[in-house]
């Protein structure tokens, strides 16, 4: 396989997913609407944490183009991480709203400036743990929290799980054995499955970002309608997981083009 084999396979896929997934077609153009409808919302930048919200709010947007994209081309495993990223980011930003010194001690700049300083001159870095604060029991936080425990094992570190969790393949041939990793995710459950999670994760990053702009996106109907749209899609189209209609859980998809 040549590389532009392999960005051939990206380019099919990700344009079946996009014409021919439902997952795709109900839950991705709407989840971009909601961030297209909450922009003429978003307060004038006056002042430092005002201007931190905001370019939150735009690289949670990036974040999740890139993400539906990376899982249209059969790469949920990369599109994992890039929303981990998303979530870190949303997460601070309701905790600046919570404490606004949290801002000061996330940029730790002396910190940071002598990280890089050391790492110039072949030190070992000291370590940066930013002593951020967070509210107190609070729902939609502790959801995203959650899921990003979760992502970081599975998908984001080196991890027992994250190895386990690829479709290696063995094959043996008289006393000969090979091995073969498949470039391109088979599973279509597991497609599927990341286009929900996907859509229900930026519902909560954008809950979180509403908050931070003092509620500015729900004060909208319409905003509200289009967010419970989602919800209802998403928890519809995951019922399907329970009684799939066409194939097993692990069974490939005939569309999918692989690579080795």
């Amino acid at each position: 396989m040549s590389l532009e084999e392999f960005i051939g396979y990206d380019q099919y896929n990700l344009e079946q997913v996009q014409s021919l997934l439902v997952h795709f077609g109900e839950l991705m153009p709407r989840c971009f609407a909601l961030y297209e409808g909450s922009k003429g919302a978003l307060p004038v930048v006056k002042d430092e944490t005002a201007l931190a919200f905001a370019r939150t709010f735009l690289l949670c947007q990036k974040s999740f183009l890139s993400a539906a994209a990376n899982i249209g081309r059969r790469h949920p495993d990369d599109a994992a991480a890039i929303t981990r990223r998303a979530i870190e980011a949303a997460c601070l930003a309701l905790a600046v709203k919570h404490d606004t010194s949290n801002l000061v001690r996330w940029k730790a700049q002396e910190l940071r400036a002598q990280r890089w300083s050391d790492r110039g001159q072949g030190r070992k870095p000291q370590r940066l743990s930013p002593d951020i604060k967070y509210p107190a029991d609070h729902r939609g936080l502790e959801e995203l929290r959650r899921y990003a425990g979760v992502v970081s094992d599975t998908f984001v570190h080196f991890t027992p799980e994250y190895l386990k969790g690829h479709g290696w393949k063995i094959e043996t041939e008289a006393d000969q054995h090979s091995m073969a990793l498949p470039f391109h995710e088979p599973d279509q459950r597991r497609i599927e499955r990341e286009f929900v999670v996907l859509a229900a994760i930026h519902v909560r990053i954008l809950d979180l970002l509403d908050e931070c702009f003092d509620r500015a996106f729900s004060k909208n109907q319409n905003w509200i309608e289009k967010r419970a749209e989602i919800m209802r899609i998403g928890g519809r189209l995951n019922d399907l997981f329970v009684n799939p209609p066409a194939y097993a859980e692990g069974e490939e998809d005939s569309t999918v083009q692989e690579s080795r």
